[in-house]
């Protein structure tokens, strides 16, 4: 079987959630190319379906080892593994590193099912409260530049008074495309009442996002260097997945993190009606 009707195969078969037989042309498909980054992440996905948490492991373990950017995701594969093997305190310190080391934030990911194990457990509470303080809310945003698609340049500063989103994205990214209609909705409705978008796009080819913003009629600022998760503004922010999302209020200050739907559109027209608060400037970036 060549390569692209393997592929096929593959996609195929796990979309009928047939693991086992996936797992089975997976590992034809890593004798052709090897074992890269996506191949690995995608049979560690296959095995923890399974159970196969030891192999599951093995899997993970390779995916650290091999990457190039070291990412706080790989620890929490490890994690997950050890969890379902039972290992308690491995998984706690791979958790751990994921947070201090990496500064991993989705504190949402510690909800899901495999971390049942150690819900309670109060080493974990403390981990997720570090997670929390990663995040940075209601402190100042740092202050970037970028260079918007057409060539000018944008500084964040530069909407100082206005509510401004930060939107990390990418059209590889399902949720984040689901999302692009509520966006178009909040821009058109509140662009005249001081609301900003900034979107980051971390797609691997700038014409991806070039032709994506132009079908869709986009109309809000983006930027998009074709660099990825490698690139510069992502990098500042520690952006390990996408969507990701960040609110910030006239002044500045971060209020909300990773809000999307009904919920951003309340957090929009709340910090829209806000008046301006007395404060002092604090830190490299001035509030007032």
């Amino acid at each position: 079987m060549n390569r692209p009707a393997l592929v096929e195969k593959i996609n195929t078969l796990f979309d009928q959630n047939e693991f086992e037989q996936t797992l089975f042309y997976l590992e034809q498909l890593i004798e052709c190319d090897g074992e890269t980054e996506n191949i690995l992440d995608f049979k560690f996905y296959i095995l923890t379906r399974l159970e196969k948490h030891q192999e599951a492991l093995v899997s993970a373990l390779k995916l650290e080892e091999i990457s190039a950017r070291k990412s706080p995701w790989h620890c929490l594969k490890i994690a997950e593994a050890c969890l379902g093997m039972g290992k308690i305190d491995e998984s706690l310190a791979w958790i751990e590193k994921a947070i201090l080391e990496r500064h991993f934030k989705r504190c949402d990911v510690f909800d899901n099912k495999p971390f049942d194990l150690i819900r309670e457990d109060k080493r974990l509470r403390q981990l997720i409260e570090r997670a929390r303080e990663n995040i940075g809310l209601e402190k100042p945003v740092q202050d970037f530049t970028v260079s918007l698609l057409g060539g000018s340049e944008f500084t964040l500063s530069s909407l100082r008074g206005q509510v401004v989103l930060i939107d990390f994205w990418d059209t590889d990214c399902p949720p984040c495309i689901k999302e692009m209609p509520t966006l178009k909705k909040l821009y058109t409705e509140f662009k005249d009442q001081g609301f900003e978008i900034i979107g980051i796009s971390l797609d691997t080819k700038k014409s991806d996002t070039e032709k994506f913003v132009l079908e869709n009629d986009l109309q809000w600022k983006i930027c998009s260097t074709g660099k990825g998760f490698l690139d510069e503004t992502a990098d500042q922010f520690q952006i390990e997945a996408t969507p990701s999302t960040w609110l910030i209020d006239k002044k500045g200050i971060l209020r909300f993190y990773q809000i999307k739907g009904q919920a951003l559109s309340d957090a929009v027209q709340l910090l829209l009606a806000e008046k301006s608060r007395e404060l002092k400037c604090h830190g490299e970036y001035c509030t007032l």
